[in-house]
Order: structure tokens, then sequence, then C-alpha cells
């Protein structure tokens, strides 16, 4: 046992000697598109573009010169017209969706200068709207309580703390699902499930810590 820890230890120094801790104030801006699925129905629908921001920060660990892991928390906002709404009444409303995001991201440097940060990982929403279905209603909706997301972005260093970059993130759970029946009696003919998908500019700025 004690060999197995000494070359355990002898293992881990060197990526121990390299560990690095950064601490940057992120924000991002952009697109929001929102998408729509029926339930027994294979088809998708897609929404007139609207708008998406974030704002928020986010610790990164480095354990080599290359590689890192990322650790965010950020309040999150996409809207998007009701298109099918807008279309039979001609009265614009809007879907939302306001949550307090966690990433979790897998940084990499790729290279000779290291300037370029590429990420992927997965996001959990919390979502700070708390409506539930109305049983006095045909239409009514719901709003997820806690969903997951995907996200990739591309950034490049600009000066000595400044990063300027692209941000996609992808709703894997419904933020809000609709319930429609014919009679408040009845049950449900079907449900509608909406998402997010936004592509963002983003933006960051370090505030601790040294870039590799």
């Amino acid at each position: 046992m004690k060999k197995l820890l000494f070359f355990a230890a002898i293992f881990c120094l060197p990526l121990l000697s390299e560990a690095q801790w950064v601490i940057n104030l992120n924000g991002s801006a952009g697109m929001a598109k929102r998408w729509s699925s029926k339930s027994g129905d294979l088809q998708s629908f897609y929404s007139t573009p609207g708008v998406s921001f974030t704002v928020g920060g986010e610790v990164q660990y480095y354990f080599t010169k290359r590689t890192g892991l990322g650790f965010g928390v950020e309040y999150a906002y996409s809207r998007a017209l009701n298109d099918d709404y807008n279309d039979r009444f001609h009265e614009k409303t809007y879907y939302y969706s306001k949550t307090i995001r966690l990433p979790i991201s897998f940084l990499w440097l790729p290279g000779n200068l290291m300037r370029s940060v590429i990420r992927i990982g997965i996001s959990g929403n919390i979502n700070t709207k708390h409506h539930n279905y109305d049983l006095n209603e045909t239409t009514t909706y719901r709003d997820n309580p806690f969903f997951m997301g995907i996200h990739a972005g591309y950034s490049y260093l600009l000066g000595k703390r400044f990063r300027l970059g692209i941000l996609l993130n992808e709703d894997m759970g419904w933020f809000v699902r609709e319930s429609d029946k014919d009679n408040i009696s009845n049950p449900p003919l079907y449900y509608t499930s909406h998402y997010f998908f936004t592509a963002n500019v983003s933006f960051s700025y370090r505030i601790f810590g040294k870039e590799k």
C-alpha cells in the first residue's frame, strides 16, 4: 500500500506543480431560437429568432498547461416570439426563460501561444419562474423547476485579461410545457414542450490568476 501511494504521488507531482486557479467575470449576448415539440408528434416547431444574454462568473482549475475544468454560476435570460399566437391574433406575446445556470466545462488550450480556449460541457438550470398547471383552464402551462443543457464555445485572449468568443447553448430539458384540452373536465389532448437554443457573443475578464 505504501508503495502504491508513493508511485501515485510521483505521478501526480508534475500535474500538481502545473495546477492553477483562474477566476473570471463572464457575460454573453446574442440570438435565442425557441423550438417546440408536441406529444405524439415527431415534428418540431421553430420560432422567429429572439434575444439572449447571460451574466455571471466562473472559477477555472487548470491541472496541466493545456487542460482544465470550469465551474460557473450565471443568470441566463432568453426570449422569443410566440409565433402561433401572433399569426392568429396579430398580437405579440413572448416565451421567456429565466434561470440560474450552473455550467461545468472541460477546457482545452490548443496552439503554441495557448491564447485560445475551447470549451464543452453540461449545465444545470434552476428555473426562477414557478407556474404550475391551472386545472380550471383548457390551455395552461407548467415551468420546469430544473433542467439540463449542453454547451460549447471558443474564446481568444485579447491583451492580458480580456477574452472574446462565441458560446452555444442547447436546452436538453423543456423550460416550460403547455397542456391543451377541449374541456376542463377532460384529460389533456396533448402537451407542447418548449426549449431554447442560443448563439451568443461571449466576453470575460480575468480578476484572479494567470493565463498559461
